[in-house]
């Protein structure tokens, strides 16, 4: 994978970062330093290190803001040391399937706005709520796989016509 000179400068500015597994600080520092839509060639980064076998969400306990914003791959399973989402942390992203899992216990905002997704599987029973769908109607998720649960129920009541498939697992 070759890296742009952007995303090596980065990297080598920050290794300190890297070394400690302190992934939400060094996506911050990437907000702070390069402002705008700079979302593809942070996923240079997440790719980087990837390559290396170095996932950087096993390190983190949220997803922050525009994290996988217009992200794209056949497959994303989230860990389970994962217990927030923010806003639009899916934005814009491409996905045949994402799951969720059950360590997820708030969800801060549209995280799915204006995604093309086509499965989205949310494991064991998380609280969904009204901000958790409201991003899919913007978007493109085609079905949820989750457990039933009177919140999903709830928050699926705020649709008239929901834009998806809800299947209970």
């Amino acid at each position: 994978m070759e890296l742009s000179p952007y995303v090596k400068q980065f990297i080598e500015k920050h290794i300190d970062l890297i070394d400690e597994n302190n992934y939400e600080d060094l996506y911050g520092c990437w907000c702070e330093e390069l402002p705008g839509d700079s979302y593809e060639l942070f996923h240079s980064v997440y790719e980087a290190l990837l390559s290396s076998d170095i996932d950087m969400l096993l390190y983190m306990d949220s997803i922050p803001n525009d994290f996988f914003c217009g992200y794209e791959t056949s497959e994303l399973i989230i860990p389970d040391n994962i217990v927030t989402l923010y806003y639009n942390a899916f934005r814009f992203c491409v996905f045949h399937s994402l799951v969720l899992p059950p360590s997820i216990k708030q969800v801060e905002g549209d995280i799915f706005e204006d995604a093309c997704i086509n499965e989205v599987k949310w494991l064991g029973s998380p609280k969904m709520h009204y901000h958790a769908l409201r991003g899919v109607e913007n978007g493109g998720v085609a079905e949820f796989n989750i457990n039933k649960d009177s919140s999903v129920d709830l928050a699926l009541k705020e649709f008239e016509n929901p834009p998806f498939e809800v299947i209970y697992i």
